[in-house]
């Protein structure tokens, strides 16, 4: 999946770390985007060019704070909330970008419906889906994942400009990006993070079963899905696996 071209952005006179600031895009057209935490006036981080941005009035009996609903120029509904000090009838920008990304996953040999799939996300990070009703192996499906945010990430020793280097996001999980054009080692720059999509539930394996046979089991929604004992394991143990939030 193409991800927006990453932009040099300085942080203008008088902002500071959390403020709302503007930036040209190479095309000529303006964005928004947030100083990150650590930096200030002068500094430099990288931002996502991402799409245009749209004028959004604030309508009637809203107040600052407010989630509001507004179209986007293809008819698909978006969310935002309403700036502080603004009141009905005042207008504001906001960037165009969906709540969620779709991206491709391929259905693998011997797998079937319930199964659960191990996908990579553009970050690096695996996350599960189980396998839909309709689709055969070989093919693939399309899966909604939430939209990417910004997290800072600090060049380490040793790396430079086009390495691939491993950082822990904001959950404290592992994932991987690239050092961007101008990066030395000790500088920060802004690596597009994608939130948890799965949730880790406890399974209580079926006794009589050993390494490597399928089982059944509920989600916490009520869904049934399909996973493997473990090696190591066998019936009566209690293992953790992710799911799908939401699943």
């Amino acid at each position: 999946m193409a991800q927006p071209a990453a932009l040099n952005v300085t942080v203008p006179e008088g902002a500071k770390a959390g403020d709302t600031m503007k930036f040209v895009t190479p095309t000529g057209e303006e964005r928004i985007t947030k100083v990150p935490d650590g930096w200030k006036a002068g500094d430099t981080f990288q931002v996502q060019a991402g799409p245009p941005m749209l004028t959004v009035t604030v309508p009637e009996g809203v107040n600052p704070g407010d989630t509001i609903k507004f179209a986007a120029p293809t008819g698909e509904e978006r969310i935002t909330t309403v700036p502080a000090g603004l009141k009905a009838g005042d207008t504001f920008s906001v960037q165009d970008q969906p709540t969620t990304l779709n991206v491709q996953v391929e259905v693998p040999e011997g797998c079937k419906p319930g199964n659960l799939i191990e996908f990579a996300l553009p970050d690096g990070r695996l996350e599960k889906v189980p396998m839909p009703e309709g689709v055969a192996v070989g093919q693939k499906f399309t899966v909604a994942v939430p939209h990417p945010h910004p997290f800072p990430v600090v060049v380490p020793e040793g790396k430079q400009a086009g390495d691939e280097v491993t950082f822990v996001g904001p959950d404290a999980m592992e994932r991987k990006t690239k050092v961007p054009d101008g990066c030395k080692a000790g500088d920060k720059f802004m690596a597009m993070v994608f939130p948890p999509t799965n949730v880790e539930v406890k399974l209580k394996i079926p006794e009589g079963l050993a390494v490597g046979q399928e089982f059944q089991f509920t989600s916490p929604q009520g869904m049934i899905l399909c996973t493997k004992v473990p090696e190591g394991k066998k019936g009566g143990d209690e293992i953790t696996i992710s799911v799908p939030r939401g699943a």
